[in-house]
Order: structure tokens, then C-alpha cells, then sequence
């Protein structure tokens, strides 16, 4: 659209003889996203052409067979993996997975353990600060990465602490910190994606 509207105004500036205003809104084509969006809703394939993108699937009919059926795929996650490739690793059931995807909805076939969904016992947050949990698991007794040296960070007793993919640090009770972070979590007081390695 932006290129549209820039060759369309170049052509109009190009004219010294013009007795009119410029009006640079008169050269945005208005229906250009509109029927982008249209064309992607209606037959479900997001194509954009300056980024050589076209991904197929993005707007599916949703299934009314049954409130189950519904819900399971409203819920479905479908990772960007090939379906084809006979690898068993992304298949397989994760320990990580527990409580968030189920394990037993998944189809047969070629997509079986690629495509999950979410079980019932998840809880999906939006827009949480992270600052005050990295805070309440420093206070917890979890000691900053920065302040760790590598023979420190590879002692016996001592297990990775992360905070939504990040690394924050080691702790040296790794049960006593995780029990008391399912307290916290289970009382209302926290949402989070935290694991102890």
C-alpha cells in the first residue's frame, strides 16, 4: 500500500502545471487492507508478496459437531513443523507440558504429537509484569546469574532457576523454592512460567 501511494503521489508532484492542492490522502488506495483482509478471511491464506510470506491455514471454519469438539479447537495449537518428517522428539510428551497441554487429544496420522491442545487446567495470562515475580524469586533466595562464577554455577547442589526462558540465577533448595512458588500460585498471588532445573 505504502509503495501504491508513493508512486501514485511522485506522479502527481512530477507535474509543475497542477492549478490544485496537493491532497497526499487522495492517493491512499483505502480498500487496499480491507480486501487483503477479506481475501485472508475468506479463503484462509495470509499472502504478502514484497516478503515472499504465504502461509496456509491462518482462518479455519470453526467445528460445531459438538461443545467438546468446539472447544478442543479453539484451544488447538499447531507448531510451524514439518508433518512429513518422521522425527519421534517434537512427538513426544513433555515433562514441561504438564497441566497445559493435554495428552491425550491429539490426531492420528502423520500429525499425531505435533498437533495438542490446551488442557483444561490452563490458565492463559496476557500482559503480566515480570519485574515484582524477579523480584519475589530473588527474595526466595535465588542468587543472580551476574553475580556467579562459572565454578560457582557448576556446583553439585546448585540448580538454574528460569523465568520465562530467561536464565535469573541458581538456588540451593531448589524443592523448597518451588514448593513455595506453587503456594503463591495456587492462593492467586502469582502467574507465571517459571522452571528449576
Amino acid at each position: 500500500m505504502i509503495t501504491e501511494a508513493q508512486k501514485k503521489i511522485d506522479k502527481k508532484l512530477k507535474i509543475s502545471t497542477r492549478a490544485y492542492q496537493f491532497d497526499p490522502i487522495s492517493s491512499i488506495d483505502k480498500k487496499y487492507i480491507t480486501s487483503g483482509l477479506e481475501r485472508t478471511l475468506s479463503t484462509g491464506n495470509f499472502d504478502v508478496k514484497r516478503f515472499k510470506m504465504h502461509r496456509k491455514g491462518m482462518t479455519q471454519v470453526l467445528q460445531r459437531l459438538s461443545f467438546i469438539g468446539s472447544l478442543g479447537h479453539m484451544t488447538r495449537i499447531t507448531p510451524q513443523f514439518e508433518k512429513s518428517r518422521k522425527v519421534s522428539g517434537p512427538r513426544a510428551l513433555q515433562p514441561s507440558q504438564w497441566g497445559m497441554l493435554c495428552p491425550c487429544d491429539t490426531p492420528e496420522g502423520e500429525a499425531c504429537g505435533l498437533i495438542t491442545n490446551l488442557a483444561l487446567t490452563t490458565h492463559v495470562t496476557t500482559d503480566e509484569e515480570g519485574g515484582p515475580l524477579i523480584s519475589l524469586c530473588y527474595s526466595l533466595g535465588v542468587e543472580d546469574l551476574e553475580l556467579l562464577s562459572v565454578e560457582e554455577l557448576h556446583t553439585q547442589n546448585s540448580f538454574l532457576v528460569m523465568f520465562n526462558g530467561i536464565i535469573l540465577g541458581k538456588h540451593r533448595r531448589p524443592q523448597h523454592f518451588a514448593n513455595v512458588m506453587r503456594k503463591l500460585r495456587r492462593a492467586g498471588k502469582t502467574a507465571l512460567c517459571l522452571h528449576c532445573f
